[in-house]
């Protein structure tokens, strides 16, 4: 079985599509275990059972999803194109920060500026192994006074409106 590919289409659900496989999200984005797997295995493109899915939550290096405490829920970590409340942690953004994203994305980055998307939320910091851009310093108050941390350590401005040149580092 190739759980890559189930995986990709665990994100597809989880992110952007539940209805996919007729299920629907909670607003915090949660979906039930039981009938995420049910629907998977109805598509006869996948089959997957509670095994599998642990296994693809565990070895996902971008830590895609997570689990409730009981494991009787999933969702999606980041990423949603449809909206939901991820329950991001409170921070202060750091001094400087970064956003990480693949070369095909850097020259209109270079030309427009980074650039609030229609998604949820737009990392500005994290362990992202692809171009950087410093964004710069956030002592004039340009990301805010506050931003979210989600559980994989990224961070998140309050300050959707801002649209900025970058350099890339």
């Amino acid at each position: 079985m190739n759980l890559t590919k189930t995986s990709k289409f665990i994100a597809l659900i989880l992110r952007h599509k539940p209805e996919t496989i007729g299920i629907s999200l909670d607003e915090h984005g949660w979906a039930g275990v039981h009938e995420l797997i049910e629907g998977i295995n109805a598509t006869g493109k996948h089959h997957i059972d509670m095994q599998d899915l642990e296994e693809i939550v565990r070895m996902d290096e971008k830590q895609r999803y997570s689990f409730n405490e009981d494991k009787s829920l999933i969702r999606a970590n980041q990423g949603h194109s449809i909206p939901v409340d991820v329950e991001l942690k409170e921070c202060t953004p750091p001094a400087v920060l970064y956003h990480g994203t693949g070369e095909k994305y850097v020259t209109s980055i270079d030309t427009q500026g980074l650039i609030h998307c229609n998604g949820s939320n737009t990392p500005a910091f994290g362990n992202i192994d692809f171009f950087f851009f410093k964004l710069g310093s956030n002592k004039s108050g340009l990301f805010g006074a506050a931003g979210s941390q989600d559980n994989n350590g990224f961070v998140f401005s309050d300050n959707s409106e801002h649209r900025m040149k970058s350099s890339c580092c």
